[in-house]
């Protein structure tokens, strides 16, 4: 449990620019505003402070798998190397924005969604 006013140890920011870890090789807008057009991303855990370069900084928290099927994330498990591994060389990086309506919706239609973007 964390306690209140505490950093959330699930907290990861990501920050786009000319520096960081991961190379950039496609970015695309599906709908809204497109983001600065970076060919960089660093990763850290916890809520890291603003880089001088950074075109952008995203602030997210890793939550339950809750839209994942358990035969679809033994499937994962089976075939994915955790970040921070020489073996995890690619990732995809969705920027979603969770509005009053997008809670509104029932968990199967946010998977239905879901499953419309990522295909």
């Amino acid at each position: 449990m964390t306690e209140i006013g505490a950093p959330n140890p699930r907290t990861t920011t990501f920050i786009g620019g000319s520096e960081g870890e991961w190379a950039v090789t496609s970015q695309r807008m599906l709908l809204g505003p497109p983001i600065a057009a970076v060919s960089r991303v660093a990763m850290v855990s916890g809520n890291s402070p603003a880089a001088p370069d950074a075109a952008w900084i995203l602030r997210g928290v890793a939550t339950n798998d809750r839209y994942t099927m358990s035969d679809e994330k033994t499937s994962l498990l089976e075939r994915q190397a955790p970040i921070g591994r020489p073996e995890a060389t690619r990732a995809a990086l969705i920027l979603l924005k969770k509005t009053p309506d997008w809670w509104a919706m029932t968990q199967d239609e946010r998977r239905a969604v879901l499953e419309e973007h990522i295909t």
